[in-house]
This record gives C-alpha cells, structure tokens and sequence, in this order.
C-alpha cells in the first residue's frame, strides 16, 4: 500500500501527540493502567482526574 509521503508524516505525528497524552497521564498525573472496558466509565475517570 503507497502512502502519500506528507500524508505519512502527518500520521505519524498524530500517533506521537497521542501516545504522549497517554504518557502523561500514566505518569504526571499517576492514572497508571485505566483497565476499563466501558467507553463511559473512561469518560468519567478522565474527568476525574482533571477536576482540582
């Protein structure tokens, strides 16, 4: 599969910002592993976790 070289860069981009996100949160603000499984249950611990 070709992939537009631009296109590809973007893409890797993204994939790092993202797993940089999930870095912080392991590590900055000490989630560690979320092991949930239910997309609403993530939504809130996330929201937890930002609340001051």
């Amino acid at each position: 599969m070709e992939q537009d070289p631009i296109e590809a860069m973007r893409v890797y981009r993204d994939k790092d910002a993202v797993e940089k996100c999930f870095d912080d949160l392991k590590n900055s603000l000490d989630m560690k592993r979320l092991r949930i499984h239910q997309s609403a249950t993530v939504d809130g611990r996330l929201f937890i976790q930002f609340i001051p």
